[in-house]
């Protein structure tokens, strides 16, 4: 999925969201590979473990940048339920 044109078509700015997406790459898929059965107790759980990281990155608490992060997770979720759907033959929920 090409995160970085999906987010200039929505009209946000090209370096928001390569910030954003730098930051986040990969650590709560790494999250969801390692977890144990039912996945979406850890699908519930992840985004929580973002909101403590803006500590470590304040810019992630501005408008624009929280904007952009919801957009990425939102996106992500989307993904993993279109999939999932389509992999048991069944309708989106």
């Amino acid at each position: 999925m090409d995160y970085i044109g999906l987010a200039e078509k929505s009209g946000i700015e090209k370096q928001v969201a390569v910030y954003v997406y730098r930051r986040l790459n990969g650590g709560y898929f790494m999250g969801i590979y390692f977890a144990k059965p039912p996945v979406l107790y850890t699908l519930r759980d992840w985004p929580f473990l973002y909101l403590k990281r803006f500590k470590l990155y304040p810019k992630l608490s501005e408008s624009e940048y929280n904007e952009v992060f919801q957009h990425l997770l939102t996106l992500d979720v989307i993904s993993i339920l279109g999939s999932s759907a389509h992999l048991l033959g069944k309708p989106l929920p």
